[in-house]
């Protein structure tokens, strides 16, 4: 995730293109998610038809949900609680 978010926009300006990066594009929500903590998140998901589903286990640990992820939900710290259908921000895999 690092290397997405950092590593390819340092990649991106040092080949010239000065299209802000990261690319964020917008979702629905497949499944209800609690508040969020302090942290902004990038959450493993699945993404079908702009319908957005994070795994239940987003600890690093987990590379199989890595691995079958298709986006990352982006998720503010102190989000509040979002329901399934609430608008999400995520990057594509």
């Amino acid at each position: 995730v690092t290397g997405l978010i950092f590593g390819v926009g340092v990649a991106q300006r040092l080949s010239g293109n000065q299209a802000p990066w990261p690319a964020f594009h917008q979702g629905r929500l497949g499944i209800a998610l609690p508040p969020n903590d302090q942290r902004l998140e990038f959450m493993r998901a699945v993404e079908k038809n702009g319908i957005l589903t994070p795994f239940n286990k987003q600890d690093s640990s987990m590379i199989q949900n890595l691995a079958r992820a298709n986006a990352l939900v982006v998720r503010p710290a102190h989000a509040s609680a979002a329901d399934i259908g609430d608008a999400v921000s995520y990057l594509p895999l």
